[in-house]
């Protein structure tokens, strides 16, 4: 992955977490803008969000099912989610949102690593042997 290519992603990645007390709601935008970033820059092409969620959850379906039941579905609340925040439409279930951002930095984790080289199987076992680095219970 090269700087001069997802550079704005990371940046702007590295920024919402050096400030730990931001508010939930725009760590999860935030993350959605990294995420829509990362996308653009590595498949050049712009579909909807639910898109780009889906393939890159199929992308890494095994490593993403530790941390979400059921990944495809967990797409749909993030566009549910967003349509409500950032366009001020519809309603959500107003589950722990908190967890869902947690859930969405763990799938741009996963991208990072695997960008950088790490296979799946490495990566579960990264997840398996600290799973509170994860947020996961």
């Amino acid at each position: 992955m090269h700087y001069d290519t997802f550079g704005s992603a990371l940046n702007q990645y590295f920024d919402v977490f050096h400030r730990k007390n931001s508010h939930t709601v725009s760590i999860f935008t935030s993350l959605l803008s990294i995420i829509e970033i990362y996308f653009f820059r590595k498949y050049n092409n712009d579909p909807s969000l639910n898109i780009k969620l889906d393939k890159l959850i199929e992308l890494n379906k095994d490593v993403i099912e530790l941390f979400i039941d059921e990944p495809f579905e967990y797409s749909k609340k993030i566009v549910a989610i967003r349509r409500y925040y950032i366009h001020g439409k519809g309603e959500f279930s107003k589950e722990n949102l908190n967890t869902i951002t947690y859930q969405l930095e763990n799938i741009f984790r996963v991208i990072l690593l695997s960008e950088i080289g790490f296979s799946e199987d490495e990566i579960i076992k990264m997840i398996n042997k600290a799973p509170w680095y994860w947020s996961i219970q």
